[in-house]
């Protein structure tokens, strides 16, 4: 069987399953809450499993395969924030988040930072935010799309814009039709999909090197700095690789679409059983990405970009039919990321019109919001090719700046002034843009952790003492 047919098999049966969860759930979601919040009833399992998968969408897979094979043993410290992140937003901001939002009555990340009872300047607070993270969420779907159609072009052999029509109708379906109770079904068995195949991927070559004593005398051969804790970084440079590393652990707590779905969670129990699994599926899906990378830089040298590892290593190892895996796999991981975000969005517009009573969330305006959406996105992805991660990485980054700071204030109990919220998501915004602009490794490193540090400050300068 060649890598195409087995491609358009595997992607039309994703798309039937996905199109039967859809159905099932829609004649659930007929409130806000039900549509928005899946009626605040997500077990740990399905919790754990569609806010691991929609964390970081394809960048764990792409990033990190593509970090190990650049960077060698220090990529090591990207799953070690990631892992130390996790246990942060999960044991700690989780059910915090939780329990102030059901005593609170909130539905979205974005009312957790208005002041309850007072209707002055506080109310522009929530729709700054939600301005702001729906912008960089928006344009992190637009580039998670253009890769994901990219893949599946290429094996495919067909047009950029069919190949994102595909992967966005996927995408859409679950959300139009069962909003987040559809969504966390869909990802929990998209996480399932991807950790399987995550860690099949990482076996042949790892065979091919006869186990971990053959890969590490292989990669010691590939460069002095290859075994290296701090891949050759010394001084300040050391330090802000590690610090940036821990960065993007911890921008977790910013993402709307978790914050969201910890909010939909049944109990705070559950939210930290949630953190136990969710740590579990990024030990392995990290871990297997890594030993890929390592993989692939212990074997070949001749891998141009680390955006292609997890392609390349299929292509040159395993037969044709194959070829498919790493497709479905970066396919399975943005529809379970891009449908949380598209709802996300579509909460934030809503949020955004709401001056009376006329403009208060209804279902079919939640709808209507995710298909404009959805369908303004994947016309951008058709048109702009994203050929890396970076432009997704950087969205993130931006959304975890603006809102992380004020919400593990937030988590604390405590509320943040006014003045200073809006000033701490300026800030984050500004230099996250600023330091990505300049396009310089040291710079892309201080991008990961400065912008959400210097806002985290501004917040916490801010708090109002009770």
């Amino acid at each position: 069987m060649t890598s195409r047919a087995a491609l358009s098999i595997a992607l039309s049966a994703l798309f039937v399953v996905v199109l039967l969860i859809g159905l099932w759930n829609a004649r659930r979601a007929r409130s806000v809450s039900d549509f928005h919040l899946a009626g605040g009833t997500l077990g740990a399992f399905r919790a754990a499993l569609s806010q691991a998968a929609g964390a970081y969408g394809l960048w764990i897979l792409i990033g990190v395969s593509g970090a190990a094979y650049t960077l060698g043993l220090a990529a090591v410290w990207m799953c070690a924030g990631v892992l130390a992140g996790a246990s942060l937003t999960w044991f700690y901001v989780g059910p915090t988040i939780h329990r102030q939002a059901r005593a609170a009555g909130a539905t979205t990340a974005f009312e957790l930072l208005s002041r309850p009872g007072r209707m002055d300047s506080s109310r522009s607070i929530p729709q700054s935010a939600a301005g702001i993270a729906a912008v960089a969420v928006f344009f992190g779907v637009c580039a998670q799309l253009s890769i994901a159609g990219g893949a599946v072009a290429r094996v495919l052999a067909i047009q950029h814009a069919t190949a994102v029509a595909i992967v966005a109708s996927a995408t859409l379906i679950g959300a139009l039709l069962g909003g987040l109770r559809a969504i966390s079904a869909i990802a929990a068995l998209c996480a399932l999909l991807v950790v399987a195949i995550a860690l099949f991927l990482a076996l042949p070559p790892l065979l091919f090197l006869e186990g971990m004593a053959g890969l590490w005398s292989a990669l010691a051969s590939t460069g002095e700095f290859a075994l290296d804790p701090l891949g050759g970084y010394v001084g300040s440079q050391a330090v802000l690789s590690v610090l940036g590393a821990f960065g993007i652990g911890l921008g977790l707590c910013g993402q709307p679409q978790l914050i969201d779905q910890f909010i939909a969670t049944r109990s705070e129990q559950n939210v930290r059983w949630a953190g136990v699994i969710a740590i579990a599926w990024f030990a392995l899906v990290l871990l297997s990405m890594l030993l890929l990378g390592w993989s692939a830089r212990a074997l070949y040298e001749s891998i141009g970009s680390g955006d292609v590892v997890i392609f390349e290593v299929v292509q040159r190892i395993l037969p044709p039919a194959l070829l498919a895996l790493p497709v479905i796999a970066i396919v399975a991981a943005v529809i379970a990321c891009l449908g949380a975000q598209l709802v996300v969005v579509s909460g934030a517009l809503v949020l955004l019109r709401s001056r009376d009573d006329a403009g208060q969330p209804t279902v079919l305006r939640l709808r209507t919001a995710v298909l404009l959406a959805g369908g303004a996105a994947a016309a951008i992805a058709a048109l702009a090719h994203f050929d890396s991660a970076r432009v997704a990485l950087l969205c993130w980054l931006a959304t975890a700046a603006v809102l992380g700071p004020l919400l593990l204030v937030r988590a604390s109990g405590v509320q943040v002034r006014p003045g200073y919220a809006a000033a701490a998501m300026r800030i984050g915004i500004v230099l996250t843009l600023l330091l990505f602009v300049l396009r310089r490794e040291r710079t892309e490193w201080l991008a990961a952790v400065l912008p959400f540090t210097a806002a985290l400050a501004v917040a916490v300068l801010g708090r109002e003492r009770n």
